[in-house]
């Protein structure tokens, strides 16, 4: 599998524990799985798609179904080959990610110390949560709480001056481990803050002994986890679909 694959699959498995220990709903298809959160903004996704003639119309049948549930991720690779059917039955690329994966070769670089960061409690959850929900809006209390006391999660928070102000979750699956929503409150964005705790989730990663420390990154935020010794392979896309005028 390629490394590629291999990040991107990382995801998918990401929200299938967020299914096992959350009421967030998995809806398994032949030709690919849902994930509903109700009160929350994430995760609902349509994810591991095997796309062709078929499965789009199933998509779209779902997605007029389930009214949350209104975005697609694809590989590049997908979107390009299926981008005019895409484009008929109303799906729009709304975002690029790209895949990254810490480079072996690199020597991390030190925090600069301008954070406390500590594992976060379940006291702290709710401030947690606050922060992490200005970078992906309204963010389920109930699941994080359960992720929280799940042994293949840990949650972290970065505190500045004793105000938490940054976020950020390790998942590890097969010995992989992922960093996710590495969110810096507003008020203290372009300070490096975030690069901090996503350092810090690197060295907690490779001290804890994963064989792969491995992340997803908007465009935005591309070169600030480069920095860190992250490499990118590839990209995939979030589609949003519009459903068509009657």
């Amino acid at each position: 599998m390629s490394r590629h694959q291999h990040i991107i699959n990382h995801l998918f498995a990401f929200f299938e524990h967020c299914s096992e220990n959350s009421t967030s709903k998995l809806l398994v298809n032949k030709h690919f799985k849902t994930i509903t959160t109700e009160d929350s903004s994430w995760p609902n996704f349509i994810f591991d798609v095997q796309l062709n003639n078929n499965s789009i119309p199933e998509i779209t049948e779902t997605i007029s179904n389930r009214p949350q549930l209104n975005h697609i991720i694809l590989d590049e690779k997908q979107l390009e080959e299926n981008e005019d059917l895409l484009t008929q039955y109303g799906f729009i690329p709304l975002a690029e990610w790209a895949c990254l994966e810490f480079d072996n070769s690199t020597t991390l670089k030190q925090n600069h110390n301008n954070l406390t960061i500590k594992t976060t409690s379940p006291k702290d959850l709710k401030d947690w949560i606050g922060v992490a929900s200005s970078g992906f809006k309204a963010l389920s209390l109930e699941l994080f709480k359960n992720l929280l006391s799940s042994k293949n999660t840990t949650l972290y928070s970065g505190y500045h001056q004793n105000k938490l102000i940054a976020t950020a979750l390790l998942f590890k699956h097969n010995n992989t481990a992922g960093i996710y929503h590495v969110v810096t409150h507003p008020n203290y964005r372009n300070k490096g803050f975030g690069a901090e705790i996503f350092s810090f989730c690197e060295q907690e990663a490779l001290k804890n002994k994963a064989d792969r420390v491995i992340a997803q990154s908007t465009q935005e935020g591309l070169n600030t986890w480069i920095d860190t010794g992250m490499k990118q392979y590839g990209n995939f896309y979030l589609l949003c679909w519009n459903k068509p005028k009657q």
